[in-house]
């Protein structure tokens, strides 16, 4: 496995897993650089950066200079839900 997909790869990925169009960004903020973004997912450098910051801090990784090995090398266990989910899936509706 490689550190980093290209965006082909990330594409069909992501195109199969039927993510909602909000959270593609960081989909391929995770799994692609952003000069493979630039073959065809509209990034901007800063917002590369945000997005890889924010998932860092998700993920409890030490640098936003992750790669997919990084976020594979911590069992799923190990990381902690997203206040947003734990309070989506505990609402009464």
């Amino acid at each position: 496995m490689s550190d980093y997909a290209t965006f082909g790869q990330a594409k069909r990925v992501i195109t199969g897993m039927h993510l909602h169009k909000s959270v593609e960004r960081y989909a391929y903020a995770t799994a692609c650089r952003l000069s493979e973004l630039d073959k065809g997912f509209p990034l901007s450098a800063d917002d590369y950066q945000r997005v890889r910051v924010e998932l860092a801090e998700l993920f409890g990784l030490r640098s936003s200079e992750f790669t997919i090995k990084d976020l594979l090398s911590k069992p799923y266990s190990g990381y902690s839900p997203a206040q947003e989910t734990f309070y989506a899936s505990n609402s009464s509706g």
